[in-house]
């Protein structure tokens, strides 16, 4: 019974001594997307190209901001252009992510994927992820023919 007791008290103490650690992300609700974009878009990416944007706030060396131009097939929320551009940010090629980094979009034009896009507009009129650039993906859906994937 000892050697069972032992056990158990060795597994807590390893469990309870390793650190934890998240980055705080808000976890967006659809109601919450839709209530809170400028503008919601179902689009496919046309193109897409690495852009230098200068930030309030520096980026990591890791990060490269991009603008990717997209066809506009249904505008479900506010204006949109036939044709919009998106700016956003990827890893640089080589990087591995950080854990509890962001968690970029990956918009490829040379798959034509459609895309359900939660937007928001910037005081200069720029189209950015409502999430920001942090948690991208939380303001993008896959529309797949079937339906949308998260």
């Amino acid at each position: 019974m000892n050697i069972a007791y032992a056990r158990l008290a060795f597994v807590a103490a390893a469990l309870i001594a390793v650190p934890a650690s998240a980055r705080p992300s808000r976890a967006w609700s659809d109601a919450e997307l839709w209530k809170e974009a400028d503008v919601v878009v179902l689009a496919t990416p046309r193109s897409a190209k690495d852009v230098k944007v200068k930030t309030e706030q520096p980026r990591p060396d890791t990060w490269i901001d991009m603008e990717t131009t997209l066809d506009v097939q249904a505008t479900l929320k506010g204006e949109a252009a036939a044709t919009i551009v998106l700016r956003h940010a990827r890893y640089k090629g080589g990087v591995t992510p950080v854990p509890n980094g962001p968690i970029f979009i990956v918009l490829d034009p040379e798959k034509r994927h459609q895309f359900l896009l939660f937007l928001k507009r910037t005081d200069s009129g720029t189209l950015e992820p409502l999430a920001g650039q942090m948690d991208a993906n939380q303001s993008t859906r896959w529309v797949q023919p079937y339906g949308a994937i998260r």
